[in-house]
């Protein structure tokens, strides 16, 4: 079973993520391009983010199938009441 504490505090931290890319428009493409440091920062804030995407389509997958399954269940407990 997924947990939905683990969901929230994921999306949390995306959004924690995105400010901080959001915050950073002081880097333009140039200082991207020339300061090892802002191509970091931005790289691994763009990385973190699409790890927790990834994450929550994954455990957004997870959910959807323990639904299935207790769907299925509830299912096959009707069939064997007839």
């Amino acid at each position: 079973m997924v947990d939905k504490e683990l969901l929230s505090r994921k999306l949390s931290q995306l959004r924690e993520y995105l400010s901080a890319l959001h915050n950073a428009g002081d880097i333009t493409w140039e200082k991207y391009e020339e300061d090892l440091r802002a191509r970091a920062f931005v790289e691994r804030y763009l990385q973190l983010c699409i790890e927790k995407v990834i994450d929550q389509g994954h455990a957004r997958s997870s959910l959807r199938k323990d639904r299935q399954r207790g769907y299925l269940r509830h299912l096959q407990k009707e069939v064997k009441r007839f």
